[in-house]
C-alpha cells in the first residue's frame, strides 16, 4: 500500500500521465483528462439511461421526448435523492441493469489497451438528473454537489473522478473545475470531512478553470485532488449525466465505501445481475454519512454460479 508524502501532486500527475499514455486520454488539466466514447457503445449507454430516468420519473417517454421536457418530471421525485441521483428501485430493475451492462462496456473500451491500471471498479454509478433548478430539499444540505468539494472528504484521498453528461442542457447545466498544480495544491486540501461546508477554506488557494469544457460523448476524468461542482448559468435547462468514481494504482477506499467496488468487471445480465431490494413505495436513508444510497438497499447475485 503506498502512503501520504509531504505533497502527493507528483505522484498524482505521473498517475493520470500514465493513464493518458496508457488508455489514450486526452489531457485538459494537470490532473484532468477525457477519453471520447466510440458512437455505438454511446448510442447504447444513451439509449439505457433515457430509458432508466423516464420510467424512474415515470414520465413513460421515449428517449427523444425525455431530452425534450424533462423538466415537466421535476415533482416525480420518489425515486431520486435530493442530489438528483435516480435510485434502483425493483419496479425497474432490468434497466438498471441495462445501464451498468452498457457503463461497463465503455469502461472496458477505455481501458482496453491497459486494463491491469484499473485497480477496482466503482459498480454503483449515479445515473444524476440535474434540474434546472435545485430541488428545496437540497438547499442548505452538507453533501449538495453544487458546493465545491474533492470527493476526497468523503471517500479518502486516492480515487478517480468520472463526469459522464449523457444528454439535456450539458451547455449551461454542467461541472466547474478548480485549477490545481504543483504549486497550489496541499495533502491538507483533502482532509475528511462529513460535510463540504467544513472544507470551503481550500477555495481561498484556487481559482476555477474556465478553460475546461465539457460536451457529452465523453468521459472526463480528474483526480480526487480536483475541486469540482455542479453549475447552473442563468436561463439553463435539466441534464442528465453519469457521476461515478474508479480507482488506479493500489490505494484504499473508504471502508463505508468498499462494497460498491470490484477488482475486476462484472458482466452484468450474463454472469452478475443486481437485486434491488426495495420498491418505489419504499424511501430509506443512508446507512452512514459517508455510505451510498444503494448500500444495503441492492445486491449482486452471482449467476455463473447457478
Amino acid at each position: 500500500m503506498k502512503s501520504e508524502s509531504i505533497s502527493s501532486f507528483r505522484a498524482r500527475k505521473s498517475r493520470i500521465d500514465n493513464m493518458c499514455d496508457s488508455w489514450g486520454l486526452k489531457r485538459l488539466a494537470p490532473l484532468v483528462a477525457s477519453w471520447e466514447v466510440p458512437k455505438p457503445l454511446w448510442a447504447d449507454l444513451r439509449n439505457a439511461v433515457a430509458a432508466y430516468i423516464s420510467k424512474a420519473l415515470e414520465s413513460d417517454l421515449e428517449a427523444a421526448e425525455t431530452v425534450r421536457v424533462l423538466e415537466e418530471f421535476k415533482s416525480n421525485t420518489r425515486n431520486v435523492t435530493p442530489n438528483g441521483a435516480i435510485v434502483p428501485k425493483r419496479e425497474y430493475s432490468a434497466l438498471y441493469n441495462w445501464v451498468l451492462a452498457c457503463w461497463i462496456e465503455v469502461l472496458r473500451a477505455m481501458t482496453f489497451d491497459a486494463p491491469s491500471l484499473l485497480s477496482r471498479v466503482r459498480v454503483t454509478p449515479n445515473i444524476r438528473v440535474k434540474f434546472a433548478s435545485e430541488f428545496a430539499s437540497n438547499e442548505g444540505r452538507p453533501l449538495n454537489t453544487a458546493i465545491p468539494h474533492s470527493d476526497a472528504w468523503v471517500e479518502g484521498p486516492w480515487g478517480m473522478n468520472c463526469f459522464v453528461p449523457i444528454f439535456g442542457d450539458t451547455l449551461n447545466n454542467t461541472l466547474t473545475y478548480w485549477r490545481i498544480d504543483d504549486e497550489n495544491f496541499r495533502d491538507e486540501f483533502l482532509s475528511s470531512s462529513p460535510s463540504y461546508f467544513e472544507n470551503q477554506w481550500v477555495l481561498d488557494h484556487l481559482k476555477p478553470d474556465l478553460s475546461i469544457s465539457t460536451p457529452p460523448g465523453y468521459v472526463y476524468l480528474s483526480d480526487f485532488a480536483v475541486i469540482h461542482a455542479t453549475t447552473r448559468k442563468p436561463g439553463c435547462g435539466p441534464r442528465v449525466s453519469i457521476d461515478t468514481t474508479l480507482m488506479v494504482g493500489d490505494y484504499p477506499v473508504h471502508p463505508d465505501r468498499e462494497v460498491e467496488y470490484r477488482s475486476s468487471m462484472p458482466n452484468f445480465g450474463v454472469d452478475t445481475l443486481v437485486i434491488c431490494e426495495r420498491s418505489q413505495d419504499q424511501i430509506a436513508e443512508k446507512q452512514t454519512t459517508f455510505s451510498h444510497y444503494t448500500s444495503g438497499n441492492i445486491r449482486w447475485c452471482d449467476l455463473s454460479s447457478n
